[in-house]
């Protein structure tokens, strides 16, 4: 079985759309007739899914070919009567174990050790009890027939197949999936459809929009996000050098001449101004789509940052050419420099959030199965904690491109900026006996037109969107990265402090005479029933040996580092030596070994199972790289070995930064999501590992940050820019509201927001 479907049927996940159940099954088939280790034949378990999916397609034919928007009696009555089918097993067969541990019988607490206690209430999810269910006389006979006559034994113990038991499962409860959809979409649809009678027979005289219902918007496919938000880049990116490239030549000649100019000098300097008219213009036409923008913004009285741009360029261009003509006297140079600087530096922001989501969407369609990250307020009663699992990538185009603070903040900023640089301007025209008003609008409306203004989020999106593929994730946008923000922790599960390349078994000691298959087969089945890091070791040992997976029955977990369940009627419990000894199982001095897992069966020290924990740099540095970002950790472990003691002499961690957390929180916080309760992930992972996940949280964090100074720094900026210019026009101070100290003032913030929030270019 491969990797991928070895995920898919170890969590309660969902795949694929283009994972459909005869892709699947196509697969599995082809692979359980190569390997001889199955157990049915290629025909058989044909016939076992293909039943399944016939009785799934015939709910969706009736379905679809029903009568009227609402389903008759007869169609009421059978949605619950095909539910239940599917629920349920094959005649004489026994039900199917429940998937979660907290729907399992309560294990009855020994009277000799109190300070053991069940987890029966809040144990949370828990893998997949991997039962097998009794089968038909013919079946039996025919699997009798074709492994001979020594097979009666392990029948008797419920012997069955792991991998076949879980392919036609994840087959039938796909199914089963799907039929319950359908009935909540009959449930849904009666329901709308009686609310908007109801609503209709209230207010027949408004017609029939009274009883409509607005459809949900339809979330973009990726083709489409990619049309509409991260094409052009390239194009773009040659655009922005060559406007670039004329607005600081027109810089340096403005910082070079920037000075007052008389008439005489005005006449002397026309070639000059006539190439500066040329200059603009050619920065205008390679910026033509943003001023087309922010024309449109200012038409729909809802100015943005592009409008503030659109002004100064033809401000400056219209103060430009009166210099030109020689309408103007002792003003000073035009700001037709500043005006392209500002246009040029709009573009590049424009181009760093398509680059933003062109990497965003790029990473996003290399996860082909990813691994989500969700902020969930359910799993904790503080707050909000993340947690990562096998998972859908469904919701999260629509977070990634959902407007965040810079779009709040934008529409009340820009739209007083503007209106305001246009009212400023009038009054100081008026201070000065109504002359100069083109230039005083040039001069405060340049000034306030900051080159960071269109770059506040797009430059640490990019930034972060490149940061973040290097290590295989990507961030929901604003709207991701905020949830991460407001996070008050993340959840560590086993296999993030100890990937499986880091856990190896040293030995196994079968004790009192008792059957290594047996012992090896009782404890796998019991690890993999807990669902800890331990789970893939064990099932490679069962594999090693040969040995069957068990029917676990009454899966408990205590609090002493254990658990717990009957196995084919014997009472067997597996944990840590501490734990043998609290339950009143004696271990001898000579096995009792740090780190070992041990195994009881009835109340007898059975088996030992010697256990190297090896620590990993890469988990050392993503634990360090948390706590000194102050993101707190919660350990939810199901592995019973790994206690404080051993966190604190393999990673170093003191006890007083864990949250000791008990095993029912443990089993809760650790479990993933049925898959019709899960939630858009606020970042997607295409690679496992604690240092990718702790990536991830930084930089969402990081982020929210980044764009924060810069909308401050962006508003300070344009205001205090706006006032002090206003103030010098309004004084007939042209010499200090000169091109000159405007351009110095607008390089100077755009170097300061740069440096101050690291965003990259």
């Amino acid at each position: 079985m491969s990797d991928r479907r070895e995920k898919l049927n170890n969590t309660d996940v969902s795949a694929p759309e283009k994972y459909t159940l005869e892709a699947i099954l196509s697969e599995y088939k082809s692979e359980a007739f190569i390997n001889n280790e199955r157990r049915l034949s290629k025909e058989q378990l044909e016939e076992r899914a293909q039943a399944i999916i016939d009785e799934m397609r015939q709910s969706v034919d009736r379905e679809l070919t029903e009568d009227g928007p609402v389903p008759g009696p007869d169609a009421e009555e059978a949605a619950p009567a095909e539910e239940a089918r599917s629920e349920s097993t094959d005649e004489g067969q026994p039900a199917e174990q429940p998937r979660n541990a907290d729907q399992a019988a309560p294990e009855a607490v020994p009277e000799a050790v109190p300070e053991a206690v069940p987890d029966s209430s809040d144990g949370g999810d828990r893998p997949e009890d991997m039962s097998r269910r009794d089968e038909s006389p013919s079946e039996a006979a025919e699997k009798t027939d074709g492994d001979g006559a020594g097979e009666p034994e392990r029948e008797e113990a419920e012997y069955f197949d792991n991998e076949i038991y879980a392919g036609v499962e994840y087959v039938r409860k796909s199914a089963q999936k799907a039929e319950a959809a359908i009935n909540r979409s009959r449930s849904r649809r009666r329901k709308r459809e009686g609310d908007i009678a109801e609503e209709n027979s209230g207010a027949a005289g408004d017609g029939a929009e009274a009883g409509k219902e607005k459809k949900p918007p339809r979330e973009l496919t990726h083709a489409e996000a990619v049309r509409r938000f991260a094409s052009g880049v390239v194009g773009m990116r040659r655009r922005e050098i060559a406007a670039m490239l004329i607005a600081f030549v027109m810089t340096a000649v403005m910082l070079a001449h920037g000075r007052i100019l008389t008439q005489a000098e005005v006449m002397q300097g026309k070639a000059l101004f006539f190439v500066m008219l040329g200059a603009q213009i050619a920065v205008m036409i390679l910026c033509a789509d943003l001023l087309l923008r922010g024309i449109n913004s200012i038409i729909r009285f809802k100015p943005r940052s592009e409008a503030l741009v659109t002004l100064a360029c033809v401000a400056a261009f219209a103060d430009t050419a009166a210099v030109w003509a020689g309408a103007a006297e002792e003003t000073g140079l035009p700001f037709c420099a500043a005006a392209a600087l500002s246009a040029a530096f709009a573009l590049r922001g424009e181009r760093l959030k398509r680059l933003g989501y062109k990497v965003s969407l790029r990473m996003m369609k290399a996860a082909k199965i990813p691994t989500v990250v969700t902020a969930d307020s359910e799993r904790i009663e503080e707050g909000v904690v993340l947690s990562k699992s096998l998972g859908s990538s469904a919701g999260f185009l629509q977070k990634l491109f959902a407007p965040g603070l810079y779009e709040k903040v934008g529409a009340l900023l820009f739209p007083l900026l503007t209106v305001g640089a246009v009212l400023l301007a009038a009054a100081a025209s008026a201070l000065n006996g109504g002359k100069q008003f083109l230039h005083c609008l040039a001069a405060i409306s340049s000034v306030s037109a900051s080159l960071t203004a269109s770059s506040a989020f797009a430059a640490p999106f990019a930034s972060a969107a490149r940061r973040m593929a290097d290590y295989g994730a990507v961030i929901a946008g604003w709207t991701g990265a905020e949830e991460i923000d407001s996070a008050d922790g993340i959840i560590i599960k086993d296999t993030d402090l100890f990937p499986e390349n880091t856990v190896s078994l040293n030995g196994v000691k079968v004790l009192y005479g008792a059957s290594v298959d047996k012992i090896i087969s009782y404890t796998g089945s019991l690890i993999i029933a807990s669902g800890s890091g331990l789970s893939r070791l064990f099932g490679e040992l069962l594999r090693e040996y040969a040995a069957p997976l068990y029917r676990v029955d009454e899966f408990s977990c205590y609090e002493g580092g254990g658990i717990g369940a009957v196995i084919g009627g014997d009472r067997v419990l597996v944990g840590s030596s501490a734990f043998m000894k609290l339950m009143s199982i004696r271990v001898p001095d000579n096995i009792d070994v740090p780190g070992a897992v041990y195994s009881a069966v009835n109340s007898e020290l059975s088996g030992v199972f010697i256990i190297n924990y090896n620590p990993s740099s890469l988990v050392q540095n993503s634990i360090d790289s948390l706590m000194h970002a102050h993101i707190r950790p919660l350990f939810a472990l199901r592995d019973f070995n790994i206690t404080p003691a051993m966190l604190k002499s393999k990673y170093g961690v003191d006890a007083g930064e864990i949250d000791l957390l008990s095993f029912a929180d443990r089993y809760s916080l650790s479990s993933d999501r049925d898959a019709e309760e899960q939630i858009p992930a606020c970042a997607l992972m295409s690679r496992e590992g604690l240092n990718n996940y702790t990536e991830v949280v930084r930089g969402g964090k990081r982020l929210i940050r980044s764009v924060k100074r810069m909308l401050v720094l962006t508003s300070v900026s344009s205001s205090v820019g706006l006032l002090t210019v206003f103030y010098a026009c309004a004084r007939g101070a042209f010499s200090s509201a000169s091109v000159f100290n405007v351009l110095i003032y607008l390089l100077l913030w755009a170097l300061a927001s740069s440096l101050i929030c690291g965003d990259g270019a």
